[in-house]
Parts: structure tokens; sequence; C-alpha cells
């Protein structure tokens, strides 16, 4: 409610007032350039991080310590005088938190970038930490981070060349026997780094620092407060201002459409036009949104409340690819496509649970197996394949499913879209014309076929009159242009509508794809081919790594952090040669010696050559177009269920070679 007491200091008052009356820029003192030029400017920008009309005085204490770090009065904060303002020592953190700052990456800071920049770092709850933290090393937008990543951001966090040694277990906590990758979504991220807060320990200590020195602790712990009350735990500030920009826009839609209204002229619907027409009409109405954002528009951040898509698709439940009437071929292959998969989903998640409850018990036990005789252990490993076989048959006709409803459901909304438009266009020729057989129709076609007349004949004859043929081509003019207008208003309707059903589309698919770790159609062939799989063999009881595409067989677990293959020395450009597996570092045969020849690098002993498989697989993937080498690349696959499912599909594949074989 009030003024936190750090805003209300003699200390902030005195720093504001002393820096209102020196001269800043263009001849004025900072408080003459703020309200002349940059209050209007930053007002909205304002008003989104929570700092309202009557908090005025923070405003502008705001932007006075903008004016105190922009020391030259351009206009402009570089990295130097951010660093030199505030005593940071440059890291390559400090480097990553400035380019977060810097939203159109020109290496400078407006004031509107210095504050959503520092409003946003200060206001980052652990949960928002840890998504920024994720985001640095999450290229591929993926949402997940795994222990070698997380070992390389401790390292540029501390800006070290190796992981202190006393963080090496924690995060070596990450893997697990299920998974040793130890890949983890943001909120379970967020949960590890809560119970081991020392793995980023200089980022808190950096928003410390910027909090007290900017208004206090106090101050920014309301705004925190504010920012998840009011925009949920993970909002970014880009959807935050996004949102803001959204509100501002709709209520000048509202007052264009009061002061406009019947005030425009439009061509007939061309049925041919109708669906391009409507779809231009809706990305012009988020050209701003989009400036704002500098990327396609994307959707609201859950914070609490039902979406735009949830409220008008539904929930993710609800079919929304069922059409009343007769049905094309498209759509019926959607509608069996969406039973399909809603059948198959209870089933292979029933299939799955029983399988993962087997594997923990089989994991459990493994140090017992002298207790038990051969014929226990081999019944219980029968069974184990048993459910595996049967769950990766499911998975794989569940995964079939879902690429057809992924590719039927789309084309579906698309021809139901287009059908809806054809139907408009009856539909309100109908409404018209019943509407101009009313008293208020009549009205209105009187009042405006002859201003239309008058403008056709320029001001008709010199005592303002029209002939009866001119009045009719006024009349069907106006016909037309309200047609027009009524009828662009419900093709707008419809394709916003099929806008918001297909993002319901697209986030049921990535929903499915995610939860039971499902591969869409474009990835199958070259994640199976190229991803490394981990087996079992059962008579030394160890693990052991093949990568089908290339036929090979290796006992130690590929290093996919490095799959660039480069020299971790940052002054370095040769391809690596050399690993070290104490530190989880690759290096050319020259920079390795350096590194390790003096400190506690002495003592890594565990090092050697690169496997010439793992390099040969390198090259290999590299070719790869990038949304597939992501794919490939980003773990190796260890489930039970998928590596059986795979090597189901490759007996498949083996047994139908041999029956044409025997055929010719």
């Amino acid at each position: 409610g009030g003024v936190p007491r750090a805003v209300r200091s003699p200390v902030v008052v005195g720093m504001a007032s002393c820096a209102g009356r020196r001269v800043y820029a263009r001849g004025m003192t900072v408080r003459q350039f703020y309200a002349l030029d940059a209050e209007p400017r930053l007002r909205e920008t304002f008003d989104s991080i929570g700092l309202d009309e009557a908090r005025k005085k923070e405003r502008f204490a705001f932007f006075a310590y903008y004016a105190e770090v922009d020391a030259d009065g351009s206009g402009e904060v570089s990295l130097d005088e951010f660093y030199a303002s505030y005593g940071i020592e440059p890291t390559r953190f400090t480097d990553r938190v400035f380019t977060y700052f810097d939203l159109d990456d020109s290496r400078e800071l407006s004031a509107q970038e210095f504050i959503v920049g520092i409003w946003n770092f200060c206001t980052f709850s652990v949960a928002r930490m840890c998504q920024f933290s994720l985001n640095i090393f999450d290229a591929e937008k993926l949402g997940t981070i795994n222990r070698y990543q997380c070992d390389a951001l401790v390292r540029m966090v501390y800006n070290t060349d190796e992981t202190p040694e006393h963080l090496v277990p924690v995060v070596q906590r990450m893997a697990s026997p299920n998974d040793p990758t130890g890949e983890m979504d943001v909120e379970q991220f967020s949960h590890f780094i809560s119970e081991h807060m020392e793995l980023l320990a200089p980022a808190f200590d950096l928003q410390t620092r910027l909090r007290s020195r900017l208004f206090g602790q106090g101050f920014w712990k309301s705004l925190t407060d504010r920012r998840t009350a009011d925009f949920g735990e993970l909002a970014s500030a880009e959807d935050i201002l996004l949102r803001k920009r959204r509100e501002v826009a709709a209520e000048d839609r509202k007052l264009k459409t009061r002061r406009t209204k019947g005030g425009r002229t439009h061509m007939r619907i061309n049925p041919d036009m109708l669906d391009s027409r409507s779809k231009s009409a809706l990305l012009d109405s988020r050209v701003e949104d989009e400036d704002l954002q500098g990327v396609p528009n994307q959707s609201e951040p859950d914070s609490g409340k039902p979406s735009d898509v949830d409220s008008e698709a539904g929930s993710e439940d609800e079919n929304i690819y069922k059409v009343e009437g007769m049905l094309s071929e498209r759509q019926q292959a959607a509608l069996q496509a969406y039973t399909t998969v809603t059948r198959l989903e209870h089933q292979f998640a029933s299939a799955m649970g029983q399988f993962r409850e087997r594997e923990i018990a089989m994991y459990n036990r493994k140090g017992e197996k002298h207790l038990i005789s051969k014929e226990r252990l081999q019944e219980s490993i029968d069974s184990y394949n048993e459910l595996a076989t049967e769950a990766a048959k499911l998975k794989h006709t569940f995964q079939v499913a879902v690429n057809d409803l992924h590719v039927f459901g789309a084309e579906s909304l698309q021809e139901t879209e287009r059908q809806q438009y054809v139907q408009c266009i009856a539909e309100v020729d109908e409404i018209c014309s019943a509407w101009f057989e009313s008293k208020e129709g009549k009205i209105y076609l009187k009042m405006v076929s002859k201003e239309h007349a008058l403008q056709m004949t320029d001001g008709g004859n010199r005592f303002g009159m029209v002939s009866k043929a001119e009045l009719a081509a006024g009349q069907k003019r106006a016909r037309d242009e309200y047609i027009s207008k009524k009828g662009k208003e419900r093709a707008e309707e419809i394709a916003e509508r099929f806008v918001q059903l297909q993002e319901k589309h697209k986030q049921r698919i990535n929903s499915l794809v995610k939860t039971y770790n499902l591969m869409l159609e474009e990835y199958e062939e070259a994640v199976v081919k190229w991803q490394w799989q981990r087996l079992h063999d059962d008579e030394s009881d160890e693990a052991y790594f093949t990568c089908p595409g290339m036929g090979v067989i290796v006992w130690m677990e590929p290093f996919l952090f490095n799959v660039a293959g480069i020299c971790e020395d940052t002054a370095c450009d040769n391809q690596a040669t050399r690993r070290c597996a104490t530190c989880n570092h690759e290096y050319c045969a020259d920079c390795d010696m350096i590194v390790h020849a003096y400190g506690a690098a002495q003592n890594h002993t565990l090092r050697m050559d690169i496997p010439v498989e793992e390099t040969e697989w390198r090259e290999k993937v590299q070719t790869l177009p990038k949304h597939l080498r992501s794919a490939v690349t980003k773990s190796i696959c260890v489930d039970g269920i998928e590596v059986t499912r795979r090597q189901l599909l490759a007996q498949q594949s083996h047994d139908a070679a041999l029956e044409v074989e025997s055929g010719d």
C-alpha cells in the first residue's frame, strides 16, 4: 500500500534532489529532462512494473538512478558505465545479465531497458532466478537443464575454468539411477537449487548488491510479491510488458470503434479473398505486440487464471475436432485419430506405470542377487522383459496415433475454418437482407444512399439533386458497404477463434509428446538412427552404449555436452582430442597439457583420448538440420520402454528384409 521506507529515506530523496539540479542533457537538468522528455515515454513501462501514477517519487528516483549511471548524458548506458557505477566485477554471468537487459542487442541500455532490466533481475524469486539461469543454456527452448549444463552454469557463475571442488558432488546429485544425465525442468531445478543455494550464490549476491544500492531490500520485496501476485511465479518480463501493451491496444480499439462507427468503405466480400483478408486483419492488430517483443506472438503465461485458449477450446480432453454435418476425409481422419489417442493414452499410462514399478524393484534388488535363486531371478527378468515389450508395442501404436492427430487435426481445423467462412457469407447476406427490410434498415439506406449518390456525381446538380438511377446506384453501394463490414466482422471472429483452436491443438500435441516421451514423425527416423542408447549386458552386468546409425558399441558413456567437438579453452579454436573425466572438460592436446600442469588440476588423472567412435558420431550429427541435431544430442536414450520399442522396430525391419530376399 504505502511507499516503502527505503524510498522515503533522506538518502534517496537527497540523491534525487541533487540529481534533479545537475545539468543532464540538451541543457536541461535531470528533473526538467524527465518531466518534458522521459516521463511520457516511460509512463507505460512504469505502469507495467507496478509503479503507478500514485508513486511519482519512486518513478523519478528510478530515472535519476539511470541518469547517475549515464554520466556523459548520451541517453545510453554502456557496459563499462554499468559495471563501474555499481562496482560489479565483469564475468561471463554478469555479461549475460547485461545482455538480458539489452532488449535490442545494441550493447547499450536505454532508460526503458535499464528500468525493465533492473526491475526484472531485482524481483527474481528463486524460481525466476533458476529459469533465467536455465535459459542461458537452453538454446533450443526445451525447458530443461541437465547436470553437464548445470556444471557449466556453476563455472560461469563463479567465473572459474573448473567447478569448485566443494560443488562437484553437489552437481552430481542431479543424476539418478533412471536418468544419469540428471535432466530437470524448471520446477525440479528450482527445488534442487532451493536445497543447494550455494550453486548460484554469486548470482544471488549480485542481486542483493543491486537491491541494496537501488531503493533497498524492503522496496524490492514489495515489488517481488506484487509481481508474483499479478503475473504468477514464472512470467517473463517480455510477457508482462506484452500483456500491458495488449490491454492498451484493446482500449484503443474500443475507442476507435466507437468513434468511427459506420465511417469506412469496403468492397463487398469476395469468397476467394475472405480467408487471407481476415487473417491479415488479425495480424495487423498484433503489430504493436510483436514490435515490443521482437519475436512472434506467444500465449499468455499461466497466472492461475484460465487463458483465452482454454476458455474458447475447453479443457485438454475436449474434442475440438468435432464438426456438425457431413465430414470430409480429413475431418473423419482427425476424429478417428482423436478417439484412438484418447483410448490408448490410458492404456499406455497403465502399462508404463507397471513397467516402472518392476524397474524400480529390479534396481532395488540389484545387490541381493546372491540371495535369490537363479530360477526366481530368471523369472523376474522374463517378467520385466514381457512388461517392457507390452509397453513398447503400446507406445509405438500410441505414437503413430499422436502423429496422425498432429497432422490430420491441424488440417481438419483448417478445412472447418474454410467451411465456416463460406457459410458465414450466406448467413451475413440473409441477415443483412432481412435488416434492410426493417424500419431501422430503411432509414439507414435512405440516409446513406443519397450521400453515396452525391459523392458519385460530384455533388449532384447545382441544386444538390440526384436522379433515380444515381440514387439506386448509391443505394446499391450502401448495401454492399454494410454487408462487407458485417461480413468482415464475422470473418475476423472466425479467424480469431480458429487461431485459438490451432494453439489448443498444438498445446495438446506438445503435452502428449512431453508427458509420454513420444516423438513426432519428423524426428523419428533421425533420433532412432543417431541417438546413443544405453543397453545392459547380462553377462558382465554392466551398461554399454550403441549408436544404430554407426553400428558401434562403446563401454564408456558418450560425452554430449561438447557435441561440436571444439576445445573448451576460450582462446583456442582447435578440435578437442583429450577428455578429463574428473572435471568434465575436453581440450586439444596442447591445452590439455597446459591446463593440467598446475594447481588442483595436476591431480586429475582420469584423462584419455576421445574415442574415435564419438568423434565420427559428432561429425555425422553436425550434418543434420539444427532441430534434428538438438533432438539427437539432447540426451542418451536410457528409457527401457523406448529402447525396447526401437529394438522391436529394428527386428521388424530385419524380418521384412529377409522376407523380401527369400521371395526373390
